[in-house]
């Protein structure tokens, strides 16, 4: 597979630095980060003492290739935001399709969030078929394949009832409790398919997959 630049060394340490140093903040300071902290599920201090291999060695990646002069599909690493300050994002050409937010235990790379950034369903099925399977599986699989590069032996996704959002959706609907149900039943049933289509099973508040 084709690879491109890397996001050096320093930029991902300063990444996670600065987002530790936002999780000690003093209650004084807490405002300014409590939105993003109450909702990060990924444990900081565990990216820099578990992931720092994967994080280090990860490539760019050009999954669909059109050539010299047209644009391109492509995994590349990036700040997050929320769930994890720390994602492998997809783009087509300058638009951004989704992202996988990461974390990280000792010999295990988390999911610990899948979410679409376009709102373009047209331009997100037409990337999906370009990659010949849906974005996230494709995405999930750069992922996978550098994990076990890398020495890592699992991968875990977390199931949609362990996320913020599916314990509190925003709606603004004015039938909020049929809104909520709708949310959480398309989060479970997105990250479902998602999960067994790449050969997961389900092990508590994890689909898990045991690298081979």
């Amino acid at each position: 597979m084709p690879k491109g630049s890397r996001i050096q060394k320093p930029t991902i340490r300063k990444i996670l630095i600065e987002a530790r140093r936002s999780e000690r903040a003093p209650k004084s300071r807490m405002d300014m980060y409590s939105r993003v902290i109450w909702k990060r599920s990924a444990r900081v201090r565990s990216q820099l003492r578990y992931g720092w291999k994967f994080l280090e060695t990860f490539d760019d990646h050009t999954l669909v290739d059109r050539g010299h002069h047209a644009v391109s599909i492509r995994a590349e690493m990036k700040a997050g935001f929320f769930e994890s300050p720390i994602a492998v994002k997809l783009t087509n050409g300058l638009s951004d399709i989704g992202e996988i937010k990461l974390g990280f235990k000792e010999k295990e790379v988390v999911v610990e969030a899948v979410q679409g950034l376009s709102r373009n369903l047209e331009f997100i099925d037409e990337t999906s078929r370009e990659l010949g399977e849906p974005w996230p599986n494709a995405l999930l699989k750069v992922i996978e394949s550098h994990a076990k590069k890398t020495g890592y032996s699992t991968v875990r996704i977390r199931k949609a009832e362990t996320l913020y959002y599916y314990r509190l959706p925003l709606t603004g609907k004015k039938d909020k409790e049929k809104a909520v149900r709708g949310i959480r039943w398309d989060m479970r049933n997105f990250y479902s398919k998602v999960a067994k289509g790449a050969g997961y099973t389900e092990e508590a508040r994890y689909y898990v997959k045991h690298l081979k």
